[in-house]
């Protein structure tokens, strides 16, 4: 609980996001990461339930509806990486089990639904995930793709195109 008050009176900005670091210098990174936002979202969720605060749930839900102003769209997300969106989406789903929401759902669809598009080799039917960043682009775009396991668009996607 200090640690979480700690990133939330330090690394949190005007916009109600989270920066991305502080230097041993006191400098704060002030980049916004999908990841960071996910990672306060899930924290408040998770301190929520081990306590019964409703303050920390009450601050998630501020923290995912800022974040969506910003990652509001399947192409918002593709700017950062898979890795980090994966954790985003993860926290914003988790949230969604106690604040129902169904912007957070939707847009989780939505970039998986832009992940399988960009990703499928329509010449052999096999998914080839491609970054340009170091980081392991399969894992993270399977994770999603488990999240929503079940979910009615995501069976759609599976269903052979008999157009």
């Amino acid at each position: 609980m200090r640690i979480y008050e700690w990133v939330w009176s330090t690394l949190r900005l005007e916009s109600g996001l989270f920066a991305d670091l502080i230097t041993p210098d006191g400098t704060v990174d002030r980049t916004i990461w999908s990841y960071n936002q996910g990672s306060v979202i899930g924290a408040g969720v998770l301190l929520h339930q081990a306590t019964g605060d409703a303050t920390y749930l009450a601050q998630s839900r501020q923290v995912a509806e800022a974040s969506l102003d910003r990652f509001d769209r399947p192409s918002a997300l593709a700017t950062q990486p898979p890795a980090f969106v994966a954790i985003y989406l993860r926290n914003l789903l988790l949230i969604a089990q106690s604040a129902p929401c169904d912007d957070y759902t939707t847009l989780a669809e939505g970039y998986a639904e832009h992940l399988w598009t960009r990703c499928l080799d329509r010449s052999t039917g096999l998914i080839a995930f491609r970054s340009s960043s170091s980081v392991n682009t399969t894992a993270p775009a399977i994770a999603v793709e488990a999240m929503l396991a079940g979910s009615a668009r995501a069976l759609n996607r599976l269903r052979p195109d008999t157009s």
